[in-house]
């Protein structure tokens, strides 16, 4: 895996980014996954076999995908976010590993279904891509999942118009792809929504399937939100981030600037791309 990586190694860390997801983001992240496995691997009402899920932090998307696997594991190259992972609730057919993607800690043939959820980028992907057509069985699975902020609909407490602030959304992905390239950060593939990553893979059947996922909830909860992921906090707490610039934005924009955050309401729209490689 990418150097990158190690920023969610810190305990601090690995908390904040567990900690600060949007309420319901997972559920809606697992939900495209499982729409797609019924479509390319119906299991007609019964459980799906194995699910190993790469990348999977403390494991929110890993648990609520497990309630239809028969057995499941999670595996993070963090040991932070590993150790979240187990001590939180969850089916008892899981089991969450230490591991890289690189260098699966899983036999040959044995899994169903491998998913990424937000972390191919960190992934050198030209190995694990030949890691996958080792442990997948043969008609198995691989899905990896991103999404790219694309709207965002603004209402102030006790009111019914909501606001687009689309061209803020485009000028704050902008600037955050410009310093993701100029400092060759991973989080430039996210930002393409994984475009460069497709065109690379060598893989035959595979296919980019687009949808449209959508959250609301509180200005302060998206901002908490956004600043959680590794690569926006480094870029620091200033109006200088582009995040922090979005959010001063759209609250002038609004004419919100006395406005508590809690109090305003977003309702965020996600462009949800996925990979979908089958053996």
């Amino acid at each position: 895996m990418s150097e990158f990586v190690l920023d969610f190694d810190a305990v601090d860390t690995a908390k904040v980014y567990s900690t600060s997801r949007l309420s319901g983001i997972a559920d809606q992240q697992s939900q495209v996954i499982k729409d797609l496995l019924k479509r390319f691997k119906n299991a007609d009402g019964a459980l799906y076999g194995s699910l190993l899920d790469i990348g999977c932090g403390a494991g929110n998307v890993t648990r609520i995908l497990a309630t239809s696997f028969e057995e499941s594991i999670g595996v993070d190259i963090s040991k932070s976010q590993i150790s979240l992972a187990r001590n939180a609730a969850g089916p008892h057919r899981i089991t969450f590993k230490a591991g890289v993607a690189e260098s699966l800690p899983v036999a040959d043939g044995t899994i169903d279904v491998v998913t990424v959820v937000f972390a191919l980028h960190f992934i050198k992907c030209d190995e694990f891509l030949i890691e996958c057509e080792r442990v997948l069985k043969p008609g198995g699975i691989a899905l990896f999942y991103a999404e790219l902020l694309s709207r965002v609909l603004v209402r102030g407490s006790g009111s019914d118009t909501l606001t687009d602030t689309a061209p803020l959304v485009n000028q704050m992905n902008g600037k955050l792809s410009e310093r993701a390239k100029s400092l060759k950060h991973p989080q430039r593939h996210v930002l393409d929504c994984y475009e460069a990553l497709y065109n690379d893979m060598n893989w035959p059947g595979k296919q980019l399937i687009e949808t449209e996922i959508e959250n609301t909830s509180s200005l302060a909860d998206f901002r908490r939100y956004c600043l959680s992921v590794p690569f926006c906090r480094s870029l620091g707490n200033t109006e200088e981030n582009p995040v922090i610039e979005f959010v001063e934005s759209v609250k002038r924009l609004c004419s919100m600037e006395d406005t508590k955050e809690e109090d305003i309401e977003v309702r965020v729209c996600y462009r949800a791309v996925t990979i979908v490689l089958l053996k």
